[in-house]
């Protein structure tokens, strides 16, 4: 997932997600080419996590993405970047908020 934004006190910026266990090299990979991007920082947040619904019903139903934005909502759950395709939608939320989903 690759999100990019304009934000007045940072200017542009690009976040994304890789595995964990590639984190620390991809951070090396983008620090070392900050300078060829204008770039004036990179950081690390292992403290997240992604959670994805998947299905060929969001297609045809696409109020399901409300109802879990809603859901997340209700259990004061942050939506930190936020992903979506025609059968699937990503979220990006606090580690801390795994155990509350039913991924295996």
């Amino acid at each position: 997932m690759v999100q990019q934004f304009q934000s007045e006190r940072e200017g542009s910026v690009v976040s994304f997600n890789v595995q964990d266990d590639h984190s620390t090299r991809a951070l090396e990979i983008v620090r070392e080419r900050l300078p060829l991007l204008g770039g004036s920082g990179a950081s690390l947040d292992r403290n997240i996590a992604r959670v994805s619904v998947v299905g060929s019903g969001l297609r045809y139903h696409p109020h399901i993405v409300a109802e879990v934005l809603k859901a997340l909502s209700e259990e004061h759950v942050e939506v930190m970047m936020m992903g979506t395709s025609d059968i699937k939608i990503s979220l990006v939320i606090p580690r801390k908020y795994c155990e509350m989903t039913d991924a295996p």
